[in-house]
C-alpha cells in the first residue's frame, strides 16, 4: 500500500509547469485543517550502521507529518517504507 500527498501548483491538470509555488501560510492552513496532518517539531534522527554515529536533521519550517494507523510519520519517512 502507497500514499501520495501532492499539494502543487506548479504542475497542471495536463501535467504542463506551470512556474506556480504555494506559500508557506497556505501550506501552514491546509496542513491546520487536517486531523490526520501536523507539523514537525521533532528533528528527524538516524544511525549511520556503519559507525553508530548519530545522526539528527532539524525540522526544517514547512516539514510535516501524517498519522498512519496510529502513528505519526515525517513525509521522507513514508517514501523510504
Amino acid at each position: 500500500m502507497g500514499i501520495l500527498i501532492k499539494v502543487t501548483r506548479s504542475i497542471d491538470e495536463s501535467l504542463q509547469r506551470t512556474g506556480g509555488y504555494i506559500a508557506f501560510d497556505e501550506w501552514v492552513q491546509l496542513v491546520d485543517s487536517d486531523p490526520n496532518l501536523r507539523m514537525r517539531t521533532e528533528p528527524d534522527v538516524g544511525v549511520n550502521p556503519a559507525t553508530g554515529e548519530r545522526i539528527v536533521i532539524l525540522a526544517g519550517e514547512a516539514d510535516s507529518e501524517v498519522e498512519i494507523g496510529g502513528e505519526w510519520l515525517p513525509f521522507s519517512e513514508i517514501q523510504q517504507r
